[in-house]
């Protein structure tokens, strides 16, 4: 990506949870996203391991994304 470009939250927050919300793998857990400056947060539930990565490996395919702390705990 070009420096010269800059992603807002906004954009970062709806990227990352359009692919949470539609992923099949994901169904049953329960996810919190805030971003502030390209850093991502994101708490909640999910029901294994698997989706805390799958959620994880989501989050850094946003361009944009700086930082992502996971505090997501499984059910």
């Amino acid at each position: 990506a070009l420096s010269g470009i800059a992603y807002d939250d906004s954009t970062i927050y709806a990227r990352i949870a359009y692919a949470v919300n539609t992923d099949p793998a994901l169904q049953g857990s329960n996810i919190e996203i805030k971003v502030d400056q390209g850093k991502v947060l994101l708490t909640g539930t999910a029901a294994n391991q698997n989706q805390i990565t799958r959620i994880n490996m989501l989050s850094w395919m946003v361009d944009g994304v700086k930082d992502v702390d996971l505090q997501i705990s499984t059910q």
